[in-house]
């Protein structure tokens, strides 16, 4: 009797109580003017994928059916759901690159403005110390003319007549020289003037690009939210069915849009070289006519050059900048081999870490708090009376460990009995899950038994993979990065973890061993 019983049943649920569409029992079933019943969800769905305005056909029989009041509801429903899983702050966010990208911007240009001017300095300096060599030139010329003239002036006039254009010739050819330097002078500064403005040029193109791309992903976030929120508030049913299915994949793939502002910029400086060069003119000496007794002198003047003109003008360097940018747009390069720092012992199992100031360490081991200096050395412990952790609502269950991420708004939950991390937003909405909830799977990247949880100056998520005797980062978005630490580095059951702002991972492991661990490269200048 109870074997027949059970098959009844089964021949009834499958008939009666089960949804065409999904094959399960009835969730908040709806039923058609056929006649045919489906979940609320199935139908809605179907309604979205396969209506035509306010119309669709039953899947069971086709025939035509108006769209429910209430299937067009659980559309308030879908797509406010989606919003919530778009972060409050992604707007801000792409206006916080916007507004580093112009700030780099005005410093190209103002550094511009700064290298052409000693640019246009360095050649008026140089100019001048042209035109000072000349007079002095002019001036010599004269006075060793009129000492030949003092000896000759008495004597035949076709000797000075020679001696003066022999001095027309020096005169012209060194005036030749000046011409030169002067024009080899001009297209030196023009040269180095075109060269900067053309980096410049295409490094404001680069950005100007970058911004645009950031202004349009801006744009479509604040459309897609203000087309949604209307669309909800005051669209008609017809409005809402026939959007709703592009809605709904728009939005989705906004969620994976991150603003990233990874733009390498060359710095360009100019270091000017001298504007006093050393000259000095060599004249032939001139026969001495029979029967004269010349006695010249000789000039001094600063005329010829010791080394080329454009090694005098000066020259540009460029040189890789880094600008200061918000830390959660910046790209972290991880170190192929972490480089372990200290590594010392505490009591007992150090079941949570928090890095403090002056890289000190803040440590809870069973009911007592320890404070280390980053030597090692400890500094203070306080003992807690009760439980050791502050008791927070979302996880005032034992098994649970959180930590706030700024980047997203959210908080990302370890949850070592189901073996996975999720985030969820303040109000309550899961943004992204990864692990299997409360199963182990054997390959792949799944969780076993992740304990602590922590998020650095990056957005990057580590989780302390308890029994994977490893640590495990994920992107701000919950994909899976790459496996940190392993057995290999001889991490065995880590506990905790935690990132402080110098780049370093600080791992408690369950035999009571505390080590610091550097994890992503860093440029001379400090900044990552």
């Amino acid at each position: 009797m109870a074997v027949a019983s059970k098959e009844m049943y089964s021949v009834f649920s499958e008939n009666f109580l089960t949804c065409h569409i999904c094959l399960g029992e009835y969730k908040d079933p709806r039923v058609l003017p056929c006649n045919h019943t489906f979940c609320l969800e199935c139908i809605a769905d179907h309604a979205a994928k396969n209506g035509d305005q306010n119309k669709f056909f039953c899947p069971v029989c086709r025939q035509e059916a108006p769209v429910p009041p209430d299937v067009v509801k659980a559309q308030r429903v879908i797509i406010q759901a989606k919003l919530r899983c778009l972060p409050n702050g992604k707007l801000s966010r792409f206006e916080k690159v916007e507004k580093a990208i112009v700030r780099t911007e005005e410093r190209l240009t103002e550094n511009q403005t700064k290298i052409l001017r000693l640019v246009d300095s360095q050649k008026l300096a140089m100019t001048k110390q042209i035109i000072k060599n000349s007079k002095t030139i002019e001036r010599e010329l004269t006075d060793y003319y009129q000492q030949v003239e003092k000896y000759v002036r008495e004597q035949t006039d076709a000797y000075l007549v020679d001696v003066k254009q022999h001095l027309e010739t020096c005169r012209t050819k060194v005036q030749s020289d000046y011409t030169k330097m002067k024009r080899c002078l001009d297209e030196k500064s023009n040269t180095i003037s075109e060269e900067v403005k053309g980096l410049t040029s295409t490094q404001v193109k680069t950005l100007e690009a970058e911004k645009d791309r950031l202004e349009m992903n801006k744009i479509s976030i604040q459309t897609i939210n203000d087309f949604a929120q209307q669309l909800t508030n005051t669209g008609s049913d017809i409005e809402v069915m026939t959007h709703s299915k592009i809605l709904q994949t728009r939005i989705q793939e906004l969620q994976n849009v991150e603003p990233v502002f990874d733009t390498e910029i060359t710095d360009i400086t100019f270091t000017p070289g001298q504007t006093n060069m050393d000259v000095v003119l060599q004249l032939p000496k001139i026969p001495e006519p029979r029967l004269l007794t010349i006695k010249p002198g000789s000039i001094t003047a600063k005329t010829s050059r010791k080394m080329p003109m454009d090694a005098c003008f000066g020259s540009l360097n460029q040189e890789r900048a880094y600008y200061t940018v918000p830390k959660e747009f910046q790209k972290a390069k991880f170190l192929g081999c972490l480089k372990r720092g200290t590594c010392f012992n505490v009591k007992g199992w150090p079941w949570d870490i928090q890095c403090i100031d002056y890289g000190c360490y803040l440590v809870v081991h069973g009911i007592t708090v320890s404070i280390f200096f980053s030597t090692g050395q400890c500094n203070r412990e306080i003992s807690i009376e009760g439980k050791a952790r502050i008791a927070i609502p979302m996880c005032s269950n034992g098994a649970l460990r959180c930590a706030y991420h700024h980047g997203i708004n959210a908080i990302i939950v370890s949850d070592r009995l189901a073996h996975s991390v999720y985030a969820v937003t303040p109000q309550g909405d899961v943004m992204f899950q990864y692990g299997v909830r409360y199963q182990i799977e054997s390959g792949g990247e799944e969780l076993n038994d992740p304990r602590g949880i922590c998020v650095d100056m990056f957005g990057h998520i580590f989780i302390a993979d308890c029994r994977n005797d490893r640590v495990v980062v994920l992107g701000s978005d919950g994909r899976f990065l790459r496996r940190i630490l392993t057995w290999i580095d001889d991490i065995r059951y880590p506990l905790s973890v935690d990132a402080n702002s110098n780049g370093e991972l600080v791992v408690g492991t369950a035999s009571g061993k505390l080590s610091t661990y550097r994890f992503i490269a860093q440029h001379s200048d400090g900044m990552t």
